[in-house]
Parts: structure tokens; C-alpha cells; sequence
């Protein structure tokens, strides 16, 4: 497998339309638009855009600011997480400053279609407040794992009903993965994948954990607001030997590809000295995991692409789909921090 990166923007037809730099955000697709929300401009301060969402059209190459109609809106925030089910723009908690208390613990709806917010209410125990979480669809569900509570780094998993509009706990037994921030989750079929993260250190360990689902992607009907008997899978380590291996790594992009593939680009490899104020080493290179054979691949880079994929990380990334189509043709990355502690504005387009 190879990828060209096609597009790297900021010359654009109405410069002011395009988003300012930033990391901690989140990017998000559906069809051919482009969603991004959030972040920050400033360590740990958020931009204030009042509930704006950047949607950037594949097709015509340009940016628009969408705002909400009527009001509501979400406060702004970084470290958020989201996910885009069925044409609906999810997002969750992420934090308003420096500290783990100031995280949130609001779930907003984006309507794609309408361009409006609304603020949910559902049932259930709710993840609690927590930043730097990961967030996934998994057949008709949303999963959020991990993240930084307001005690300390988190390794629970808790899924989304939208049709329900419920919480439910997923309680495992045996080995779980350590407490970490920054983590990769994507829903392989019916199967949540964890990657790497942070934990005080970069992880490199790899995870499944396999949902009871039906062929509609829904859990057996009944189900209670806690599902229990479930077990998490080491799937492997780092592996030094292994130049197809990603390595230990936190705060990547990442999406599922396919049912069967997860594909990782860039991510922090070294944190900095100076914590969130500074800058650490990052990666510009992409790896993808098969589920089926549980190995990993580089993915290289073709001739073509254009120049200054630079290694960033505390990004985010989005796979493209045909609409009725299960697999991505291709992948957009936007912003994220740099090696010289720059937050950018450059939107790049991969193409599988």
C-alpha cells in the first residue's frame, strides 16, 4: 500500500474563510465535506469561534464557516473527541484550560445537513468529564475509551445509542489496557481497536475488544445500560525489529480504512521537557493495521506528493468515503502541532 498527498492548502480564494492554526481539534467527514472543531491557538486555551464549524468541500477545494441556527452551540473547548454516524456530527466533553477539572461532560449533536447544534440528554451513566479521549463508531454505536479524567488518565470503554439515546457501560474482565491519553480507536466490523497513547510515557501496545453485535450492528434487543462479560485482547508491542512497526506513540491521526483496516499517520514519538508548552518529536509517516492478519504495514510515499508533509502531532485526520462505499478512498489531515512548537493551518489529502 502507498499514498500521494494531493493537496497542502493555505492559498485559497477567500483566505479568511480559512481556518487559523491550531492543534487538539477534531476533524471529521461525511460524503464530501470536511468538518473541523475546536482547539486550541495557545497551550491550553481555546479558540474562541463560538460554536463555528470549519466544513471544507473535496469537491470545489474551498472552506465555509458554519454556524448554528437557531442559537445553542457548544462552548469552545480542546481535546474534544467526535464521530459522524448516519450524517450526524457527535462530539464529546474535551476541556476549557490547563487542568483535568476543567474538563467537560456535554454530548452535542451536528446536524450536517441543516448546520445546527443540539445539546443531548441521554439516560445512562455518563462517561464523566474527560479530555483527550478517543471516539469511534462501532456498527450503530458510538464508543468513547480512555482520555484524562478529573482524577487521572482513564482505560474504560462507553458506547453511545443515538436511537436510544442512552450510555451504556461496557465492564470487561481479565487484562485492560493501561490508563492513557491520546490513544487511536477505530470500529473494525464489530470489533473496537486501541492503539498507543500516553501514559506518563508513549504506548505502543495494540488491543481488540469484540462487541456482542448483530448483522444491523445492534447489540441483542434489551439490552441493559451495563454489558458485562467481555475481554480485551493484546494484539501486540512494540516491536524494534520491525521497520513495519509504528512504535510507541501518542496524540496521531487515525482512521478506520475499511472493516478490516486501521491506518495511523504521524503522532508525538518523544514528549517535550517543557509539557504542554513546548514541543516534543513527532512522526510524518503512515502505518496501517490488518485486523484479519494482525500485522502492520508502512505505508510509503509515492512520487508526486506535494512538498513539506512535516512530522506533527496533537492533530487529527478523517478517511473519505463514496457515498454507499465501505471502504476509503482517501484521507484528510488538518493542522496540529509541529517540531518548532508552530500550530498550523495546512490541509492535506491522501490518497490510498
Amino acid at each position: 500500500m502507498s499514498f500521494r498527498a494531493l493537496i497542502q492548502i493555505p492559498e485559497h480564494p477567500k483566505p479568511e474563510l480559512v481556518p487559523v492554526a491550531r492543534s487538539s481539534h477534531t476533524v471529521r467527514s461525511y460524503g464530501n465535506k470536511v468538518y473541523i472543531y475546536g482547539g486550541e491557538g495557545k497551550p491550553r486555551e481555546p479558540l474562541e469561534e463560538n460554536g463555528i464549524v470549519h466544513e471544507f468541500d473535496l469537491e470545489s477545494k474551498s472552506f465555509s464557516e458554519k454556524q448554528s441556527n437557531p442559537v445553542p452551540s457548544p462552548s469552545s473547548r480542546l481535546g474534544h473527541s467526535a464521530e459522524v454516524l448516519d450524517g450526524v456530527m457527535y462530539m464529546y466533553g474535551g476541556r476549557r484550560g490547563v487542568e483535568f477539572v476543567e474538563s467537560l461532560s456535554d454530548l452535542w449533536a451536528y446536524d450536517t445537513a441543516s448546520s445546527s447544534w443540539s445539546q443531548l440528554s441521554p439516560t445512562g451513566t455518563s462517561p464523566g468529564p474527560r479530555s483527550y479521549q478517543a471516539m469511534t463508531k462501532v456498527g450503530k454505536y458510538l464508543a468513547i475509551f480512555g482520555g484524562c479524567g478529573v482524577d487521572g488518565r482513564l482505560s474504560d470503554v462507553v458506547l453511545y445509542d443515538p436511537l436510544e439515546n442512552r450510555w451504556i457501560t461496557v465492564q470487561t474482565e481479565g487484562e485492560v489496557p493501561v490508563p492513557r491519553g491520546g490513544p487511536a480507536l477505530v470500529g473494525l466490523g464489530q470489533t473496537l481497536v486501541v492503539f498507543g497513547g500516553f501514559c506518563g510515557n508513549e504506548l505502543g501496545d495494540l488491543w481488540t475488544l469484540p462487541l456482542p453485535l448483530n448483522e444491523n450492528g445492534r447489540l441483542p434487543e434489551g439490552s441493559p445500560d451495563r454489558i458485562t462479560g467481555l475481554s480485551w485482547t493484546l494484539q501486540g508491542q512494540v516491536d524494534p525489529a520491525n521497520p513495519q512497526h509504528p512504535g510507541a506513540r501518542s496524540v496521531m491521526g487515525y482512521c478506520a480504512l475499511s472493516d478490516q483496516l486501521m491506518f495511523i499517520f504521524g503522532g508525538e514519538i518523544d514528549p517535550s521537557a517543557l509539557g504542554h508548552e513546548g514541543a516534543g518529536l513527532y512522526s510524518s509517516a503512515a502505518f496501517v493495521w490488518n485486523l484479519k492478519t494482525n500485522e502492520w504495514q508502512r505505508v510509503e510515499e509515492q512520487e508526486g506528493s506535494v512538498q513539506n508533509v512535516v512530522p506533527v502531532g496533537w492533530f487529527d485526520c478523517a478517511a473519505v468515503r463514496e457515498e454507499g462505499s465501505a471502504t476509503a478512498k482517501s484521507v484528510v489531515a488538518f493542522g496540529g502541532l509541529d517540531e518548532g512548537n508552530n500550530r498550523r493551518a495546512d490541509l492535506v489529502v491522501f490518497t490510498l
